[in-house]
């Protein structure tokens, strides 16, 4: 059992990194359908490439350095250009190993909750509005993209949006673990054979 409150602090405190810790707990603590979802362990592994592959493409591009796109060299947009893709895959692959490990759960809790049933859509949201925040800002800055001033506070709200999407989506999740953790699960093959219902308090 974990305390949610503590895991939401400490996901804000260490800018997500927490949250990836606690996520591959979870994937490690509840059964795998075989075939479905992905092993913890490699999906950590590939989220460590993307994170350092992003960060090491962009430091390579000399990003900061040059004030504007045409002032860079073409080695320098190309390795740029890198970097924003990479930045896209490292959001996919989050997105990815996190709507496999809703599903999981969806499976294994009761469905009733509307909550609940927002999962996939809050996590959806969340990883969509957190990549445009970060990636837009990025383009903006070295004039690969202008958009009026205007815009540039939408995607600042929504890079809000987007975070106060992820935390809900984290409160949800966590309450089911908790639930589920108390329950000794019966599997063949890694998939359970029978599963709890975890019940929405305010429905009852």
């Amino acid at each position: 059992m974990r305390n949610g409150w503590l895991v939401l602090a400490l996901s804000l405190l260490t800018v997500g990194i927490y949250t990836i810790a606690w996520l591959y707990r979870l994937q490690q603590e509840h059964p795998r359908r075989p075939g479905i979802d992905p092993p913890a362990a490699p999906w950590l592994a590939l989220f460590v490439v993307f994170t350092v592959g992003m960060f090491a493409t962009f430091a390579v591009s000399g990003y900061g350095t040059w004030d504007s796109w045409d002032a860079a060299t073409s080695v320098q947009r190309g390795w740029f250009s890198a970097g924003l893709a990479v930045a896209v895959l490292f959001n996919a692959w989050f997105g990815f190993g996190a709507y496999r490990l809703t599903e999981r759960f969806r499976t294994l809790a009761d469905t009733e909750s509307l909550f609940r049933r927002a999962q996939p859509a809050l996590l959806t949201i969340g990883v969509v509005l957190e990549a445009v925040a970060v990636i837009a800002p990025v383009t903006m800055e070295v004039g690969l993209v202008e958009v009026p001033e205007r815009v540039e506070y939408v995607i600042v709200i929504a890079g809000h949006i987007g975070t106060g999407s992820l935390l809900t989506w984290v409160i949800v999740l966590h309450r089911d673990a908790n639930v589920l953790a108390e329950w000794r699960l019966p599997s063949r093959n890694g998939w359970p054979l029978t599963a709890p219902i975890v019940r929405d308090a305010t429905r009852e």
